[in-house]
């Protein structure tokens, strides 16, 4: 059996579910993240059968050793237009240990062939902009970026998660698989 797998920071919902409530009022094309599934990914692994589970924890466990806990801020919100695909409004994610631990495990995943990607935009998806005319889609666009965003506050990260995302017609829910302890200094 396969298991799409993917290792993310949980983050604090209640500030992220207030800022959504705040936006809703603005009457916007949005569909809204589900609180359950408020994640900040560090790494998409992909397709993992369950043979190759054991290799994906112990590479996980070893890549992260060195570091200790880290606090994390959401310090801009965002929107990621893309031509093709659903635009995103998303909180920009900040941390100096964020980019080094996610490069981390990128090294020991691309060790046991399980390739990364390069580019990391660290981020917390809040809403994915509804189909719409790209003059619609820019207006968004120009809303958000006037938009009065009040930072919500940092938050400190003790553990990762590895989470299985199951596919249905009804779209993707997310079950807990493990959860890696970092270092405390």
């Amino acid at each position: 059996m396969k298991h799409r797998l993917f290792l993310a920071i949980d983050v604090p919902s209640s500030p992220i579910i207030e800022l959504q409530s705040r936006l809703e009022k603005l009457g916007l094309p949005i569909s809204w993240e589900k609180p359950e599934k408020l994640h900040l990914t560090l790494n998409f692994i992909g397709r993992v059968s369950s043979d190759q589970l054991g290799g994906v924890s112990r590479v996980i466990k070893s890549a992260i050793y060195q570091f200790n806990k880290l606090t994390v801020s959401l310090p801009f919100l965002e929107t990621l237009y893309q031509r093709h695909d659903q635009t995103l409004l998303y909180l920009a994610a900040s941390s100096p240990d964020l980019v080094p631990l996610q490069k981390a495990v990128c090294a020991g995943l691309d060790s046991i062939k399980f390739p990364q990607p390069r580019r990391f935009l660290p981020h917390v998806t809040i809403g994915k902009l509804k189909r719409t005319d790209p003059t619609t889609t820019k207006r968004v666009i120009d809303i958000m970026s006037n938009f009065d965003y009040q930072p919500v506050s940092s938050f400190e990260v003790d553990h990762l998660t590895l989470y299985e995302s199951l596919l249905s017609s009804k779209g993707s829910t997310y079950q807990k698989i493990a959860n890696f302890r970092l270092s405390t200094p």
